[in-house]
């Protein structure tokens, strides 16, 4: 790489840089904190917890330089709630958000443990166990539309309910561990079944969400 290469590509990270904080700057003096809440017909504030997450990414990926992933394109959408319904459908809506953590958190993770994108990251080999005997596109596809269409009309309803869920990127921070500041780049990136599994990677600082232990090691 030649010196006009290696100039051309500074002058675009000074650049970007220089965009991250000033767009920082703008929307933390269009977001001041009575913005943060809505008042209902008696004259309460309501917090807005959707505002202030999404605020959060933003400055926090500003401020570290952390490229925090998109919500999920709407060709994925169907297989990820298949997944979510598939490894933790008893565990109703707080362990679906779990697991959706957990996916996010992978496609953000800069390390390359994991590939980048949603359906690389749900499809990688022995990661997601209800896909472990649905390795082919056609046999995914199949899953998908047997929980889609299933004859257990509350699995249906559950669903539809994540795919849902997955149009936005997540919403919630159910896995920060213990002890750590409940902000999203201290999700957790890992979990297990606990009642089934006891796996040699665990570093026993998990966070319990109904049957499953999450836990972060990036």
């Amino acid at each position: 790489m030649d010196s006009r290469s290696t100039l051309a590509d500074s002058t675009k990270r000074v650049r970007l840089k220089t965009l991250r904080y000033t767009f920082a700057h703008t929307l933390t003096k269009r977001f001041t904190p009575s913005g943060m809440y809505q008042v209902d017909t008696n004259g309460h504030r309501k917090g807005n917890m959707k505002k202030l997450i999404i605020l959060t990414a933003v400055l926090y990926s500003t401020a570290n330089a952390w490229e925090p992933a998109e919500a999920p394109p709407p060709h994925v959408r169907e297989l990820l709630a298949a997944v979510i319904i598939g490894e933790a459908w008893g565990e109703k809506r707080e362990g679906w958000e779990a697991l959706f953590e957990v996916m996010w958190q992978r496609v953000s993770d800069e390390s390359k443990q994991w590939p980048n994108t949603y359906k690389g990251v749900v499809t990688q080999h022995r990661q997601f166990s209800c896909l472990n005997k649905h390795r082919t596109e056609s046999k995914r596809i199949r899953y998908i539309n047997g929980i889609k269409y299933s004859k257990d009309k509350q699995k249906r309803l559950d669903f539809y309910e994540v795919l849902e869920m997955v149009k936005l990127i997540p919403l919630t921070v159910h896995t920060c561990p213990k002890g750590q500041e409940k902000v999203i780049r201290n999700r957790s990136d890992h979990y297990f079944a606990h009642e089934k599994a006891k796996p040699s990677w665990s570093n026993g600082k998990g966070k319990v969400i109904g049957n499953h232990t999450f836990e972060r090691h990036r």
